[in-house]
């Protein structure tokens, strides 16, 4: 069974929605570990290589999108690539940001569809949008 930290990265600047989060991961019976910037997020992600990012589209720091390219063109292309925005597909910026994901969902986040996610064989999840 994978640690906590190599399950799941919450990369969320909302510290109350990032905790909630985890917290609903927790619940669903999966690991995460919880950071509040793209600095940290890398330390991570270099220290552990977590099996799924789940990343909010909008943190100050550094744009979602740019967090997606970074983590696939640096890290295992087989890291699943989870957005979180408030923005729906006609956002331009949101719509890019789908393109290099493997899943997006709109905030709130439906449970039932995170954990049809979550639940997914990582080499299934691959590829695939929800």
């Amino acid at each position: 069974m994978p640690s906590p930290a190599s399950e799941l990265l919450i990369v969320d600047d909302n510290i109350d929605a990032a905790e909630t989060m985890r917290d609903l991961v927790m619940m669903l019976g999966f690991g995460a570990v919880v950071v509040h910037n793209v600095a940290d997020a890398l330390r991570q992600v270099r220290m552990v290589a977590p099996l799924r990012i789940l990343l909010d589209v909008n943190m100050p720091d550094v744009d979602g999108l740019d967090f997606a390219r970074q983590i696939r063109r640096e890290f295992d292309p087989s890291i699943v690539l989870i957005a979180v925005t408030g923005a729906g597909a006609e956002d331009a910026r949101a719509a890019a940001t789908f393109a290099i994901v493997d899943h997006h969902l709109l905030k709130p986040v439906d449970v039932n569809v995170l954990e049809r996610i979550l639940l997914k064989p990582l080499a299934a999840a691959e590829g695939s949008s929800t």
